[in-house]
């Protein structure tokens, strides 16, 4: 029987004491797409994910993935995911997966058992440390607010 759904198959996160599978297979391919980042001004815009900041950004071009902010950003696991309390999602196999999250009272990430990559839930401790813990402390938020844009209206998005 063929799933209907568009994102690919999860595969749990590997045993540490194996070579730890690189970013790009445990990420959705969307989160991979790149776009020139241009500024212009567009009627529409579109999301994609910047690998560099860790942040879902808006563009004009048409080859931007993602329609929202918030799927973008669960998707493909922005910054921004730090900030969410950790949704635990059980496995639907008897397979035992391991799932890293963010603490952000804390400032670290730690390993609890799980099924899902989305939100802040992160394949490796390393994807997790290089993506949350620049954005800990109390500041932390506002600059992933700034970065991104979040709410500003005076942000005017990429073109191809």
């Amino acid at each position: 029987r063929r799933s209907s759904s568009t994102f690919p198959a999860q595969s749990p996160a590997p045993p540490t004491n194996t070579k730890i599978q690189s970013e790009v297979q445990l990420r959705d391919p969307r989160c991979a797409v790149r776009i020139s980042n241009t500024t212009s001004s567009c009627n529409t815009s579109k999301l994609y994910f910047d690998q560099n900041t860790h942040l879902c950004k808006a563009t004009c071009s048409k080859l931007a993935p993602f329609e929202s902010r918030s799927e973008c950003n669960s998707i493909c696991r922005s910054a921004v995911v730090c900030f969410d309390k950790r949704q635990p999602e059980p496995c639907k196999t008897n397979a035992k997966g391991i799932a890293f999250y963010f603490d952000v009272l804390k400032g670290k990430c730690y390993a609890r058992s799980g099924c899902s990559y989305r939100g802040n839930n992160f394949p490796t401790i390393q994807e997790c440390k290089s993506t949350c813990t620049s954005y800990a402390g109390y500041g932390g938020a506002t600059k992933v607010i700034k970065a991104s844009a979040l709410g500003l209206s005076n942000i005017t998005p990429s073109q191809p």
